[in-house]
Parts: structure tokens; sequence; C-alpha cells
């Protein structure tokens, strides 16, 4: 149990110096509510290409065509 706790306040010192770290990166720092809020906002993603179909000759010869 005494592991835990060290653990908990270990993590708990050292979260403003993630946070100031992250903030330096260019995180926006902010809540639980007004991450939810600001992520909800956005615009949808694009949809991604989709693939082109293989070519005939990148088929191996070994497999059937109707395969």
């Amino acid at each position: 149990m005494t592991v835990l706790l060290r653990r908990g306040w270990r993590l708990m010192r050292g979260e403003r110096a993630i946070v100031a770290r992250q903030t330096a990166l260019g995180a926006y720092p902010c809540g639980q509510d007004e991450a939810l809020r600001r992520i909800t906002a956005l615009p949808p993603a694009p949809a991604l290409p989709s693939a082109p179909a293989p070519r005939r000759s990148d088929r191996p010869a070994d497999v059937p065509v109707d395969a």
C-alpha cells in the first residue's frame, strides 16, 4: 500500500512539469470539460483516399484468376 501512495505522490508532484513540457511543445492546457467541448467542436476529418484496385500484372502467377 505504501508503494502505491509514494508512487501517486511522485506522479502528482511531477504533473506540473509534465503540463509545462507539453505546453512548451504546443499543447493547450485545459480541464476535462473544456477538452471535451474543444474535441466535439472540431470538424470531421476528411475521408482518406481509397487504395487503387490492384492491376492484373500485380497478381502472382500461381494464384488462380477467380481466387
